[in-house]
């Protein structure tokens, strides 16, 4: 039986995001479940965001991207504070481990972000979280590691996936060259997602904008009237 599927904002952290406006768009909001991006925090500054999500009542984050730094015990306080069940990470030769996780890397998806990850990037892991613009900007550059890549997608369980547009005509900056970008001008900057196979997705489809709460709102909005994802 498929996986029931679920389309959530976030609060991202990096992308010159405002992640302390976004909080507080949720609490305004009321929106009371949502994914978290702790990649552009310290260990101080994930503290502090820990501190404002306790104060937000009856809040649940059931993704999270996590960063190679993160003890054992900041996964485990995600898991039983805010009833987090997936999280992610790169690959561990684009960020190695600085601990031990333990029996914690059952909850842990590797994304296809930077290298191309490979099964041996997956051992001991529960699987792919398929990052879709970065999946598309691949298939539009790099033909090669795009079938490599669908190769892997088809072998292994994907656990969720990262949302971000995709732009029409490629752009050149410190990334490199580019179709994929982290934040939306266009909803029809989506539309790729209709044209990616079913097995691609995961349980989690999370949005990855720093475009703000009301909009990604509306980001998800689009994606159900359009039927862009299963």
């Amino acid at each position: 039986m498929a996986e029931n599927r679920s389309i959530l904002p976030s609060v991202t952290t990096v992308h010159k995001a405002d992640w302390r406006q976004a909080l507080k768009d949720l609490e305004d909001l009321q929106v009371k479940q949502f994914a978290v991006f702790l990649t552009g925090l310290s260990s101080s500054e994930r503290s502090d965001l820990y501190h404002i999500l306790e104060d937000m009542k009856g809040i649940r984050i059931p993704f999270v991207h996590a960063v190679s730094e993160m003890t054992p015990e900041e996964y485990r306080y995600l898991m039983d504070t805010f009833g987090t069940k997936k999280f992610n990470l790169h690959t561990l030769r684009s960020w190695p481990l600085k601990y031990p996780l333990g029996e914690l890397t059952k909850y842990i998806y590797i994304e296809n972000s930077g290298v191309i990850p490979t099964q041996a990037d997956l051992e001991g892991f529960a699987g792919l979280l398929i990052d879709m613009s970065h999946l598309e900007n691949t298939r539009l550059s790099k033909p090669k590691d795009y079938q490599d890549l669908m190769n892997l997608i088809r072998t292994n369980p994907v656990g969720a996936n990262h949302i971000s547009a995709i732009l029409k005509q490629p752009v050149t900056d410190r990334w490199g060259f580019h179709y994929d970008m982290h934040r939306l001008t266009d909803l029809t900057q989506l539309n790729y997602l209709k044209d990616i196979p079913d097995y691609c997705f995961g349980g989690y489809q999370v949005i990855e904008l720093s475009n703000s709460i009301k909009e990604q709102l509306e980001v998800i909005e689009y994606i159900q009237k359009n039927n862009l994802t299963p």
